[in-house]
């Protein structure tokens, strides 16, 4: 018979100088819901700040909840061998044996599903089974269709915003849900990003009239003021992939968003302001390629001698021509080397 080990462990978590302070204070809200009886919420999700242990938040919440069998959904398949190995006791560097939250020789047991095989005894003896987004989806992943709707109690989301996995578990199985998100802090106010992600989209339709689109995904931003606890919609973004579905998960989407403002503000921006590239009359032929090429050529090579203030920088050299030339000859030599 099966031990509940996260029923009869006793974990040194409160106090523990090891944890840190967003741990704590996640721990100890689970524990307060989970135990309130007149408070049924079957779902829960908890937002934490970047940077502030969400994957140590994921390894104490079984505890919290006093969980029988635990599943565990990462977004992809890196971040759920990281959780694997924070869970797994035979790693030296796990979460419960570095921050000396379980002291001995006894550990709750994790399995991870791997490939689309899965052995149904391990599920059965283990504590906790860790698995990822890819391997709940598709035709040919139907192991947990064949468990009973009772077989965990408990299943926790590295990242909330997997709402076609959520749907297919809120309807088969009756499971307490914990969902763990990150969000963004600073000039007093949070930043929340919420990405919801298409199943594959069937090429025969005629609809998807993109070559090559293998995703769509519906993109929210809000925005919480912590002075007034005011929230505030800053608009609703569509995207369309043609990554494959490893690529395609919730969270790559969702930094390669953000990555845009990056590409926006240090490359076109700057090219407009600097170079007044919009204002060019260059439209035939290969020649605004051409234009292009060396508008980052010059903003690369500004760059890499450290000028900051670029649109200055090109003011000087339409004065000094001959400055320009010398800059161009010196990054160049720098690059080759001695």
């Amino acid at each position: 018979m099966k031990d509940n080990l996260f029923q009869t462990l006793e974990p040194a978590i409160r106090g523990n100088p090891n944890l840190r302070t967003p741990q704590l204070e996640a721990f100890d809200s689970v524990v307060d819901l989970a135990c309130d009886s007149e408070d049924q919420q079957r779902e829960v999700e908890v937002i934490l700040p970047v940077g502030c242990g969400k994957s140590g938040c994921i390894t104490l919440s079984p505890f919290a909840f006093q969980s029988t069998r635990t599943l565990v959904v990462a977004p992809n398949v890196k971040i759920a061998e990281q959780l694997y190995r924070d869970f797994n006791p035979s790693n030296h560097d796990a979460f419960y044996r570095g921050c000396q939250i379980l002291k001995g020789a006894t550990f709750p047991e994790p399995v991870r599903i791997q490939g689309r095989t899965s052995n149904r005894t391990d599920f059965e003896e283990a504590d906790l089974v860790v698995t990822n987004t890819q391997q709940l989806q598709g035709p040919e992943n139907r192991w947990l269709e064949d468990l009973p709707d009772d077989f965990f109690d408990l299943i926790l989301f590295d990242e909330g915003h997997q709402p076609l996995i959520l749907e297919q578990l809120r309807e088969d199985y009756h499971w307490r849900v914990a969902a763990y998100s990150e969000s963004g802090l600073g000039h007093g106010r949070i930043e929340r990003r919420t990405i919801q992600v298409s199943p594959e989209l069937d090429q025969e339709v005629p609809w998807v009239a993109f070559p090559g689109v293998r995703y769509a995904a519906r993109l929210v931003r809000e925005v919480i003021y912590k002075k007034t606890g005011e929230v505030r919609s800053t608009g609703v973004v569509y995207l369309l992939t043609s990554l494959p579905a490893e690529l395609a998960t919730p969270e790559n989407l969702l930094r390669w968003s953000r990555l845009y403002w990056t590409i926006e503000n240090r490359v076109h921006y700057v090219r407009d302001a600097a170079l007044r590239e919009d204002a060019c009359r260059v439209r035939k032929g290969s020649l605004p390629r051409v234009m292009a090429a060396f508008a980052n050529l010059a903003i690369s090579v500004l760059r890499l001698l450290g000028q900051r203030n670029l649109k200055r920088a090109m003011s000087n050299f339409k004065l000094r021509p001959n400055t320009a030339v010398a800059v161009v000859w010196l990054a160049a030599a720098g690059a080759c080397g001695p």
